[in-house]
């Protein structure tokens, strides 16, 4: 077990979800000028459930729970953008929300610079 586990243990951070389930390729945006990659992925948390230890009654709170939602949108310069932040969300009990667009083209000065 690494220290910083162990001190997350301590200050009680350790991440309630362990899975994520993931809806990829929503289509934000459908008119005339839409572009294939104006999409976005939705990571859903997966609660961890012990059944040895809860009971019906703890489950079904845990599904009625709200959730936080985290909207991320990379902004690389318009170059460049992940959607592992997404996961990330997802691990720690958030809902993770990551917005693709349409990239810029690489231009002589990005080469440049």
């Amino acid at each position: 077990m690494s220290f910083i586990y162990y001190l997350k243990c301590l200050l009680h951070l350790t991440p309630k979800y362990d899975q994520s389930l993931i809806i990829r390729d929503v289509a934000y945006f459908s008119g005339s000028d839409a572009h294939v990659d104006n999409k976005l992925d939705i990571f859903l948390p997966f609660p961890k459930v012990d059944s040895s230890v809860a009971t019906s009654d703890e489950q079904q709170d845990t599904s009625k729970k709200r959730i936080p939602i985290i909207v991320h949108i990379p902004g690389g310069g318009w170059i460049r953008g992940s959607p592992t932040v997404g996961r990330t969300c997802a691990r720690e009990g958030f809902i993770g929300v990551v917005v693709s667009y349409r990239l810029a083209r690489r231009s002589l000065l990005s080469f440049l610079a």
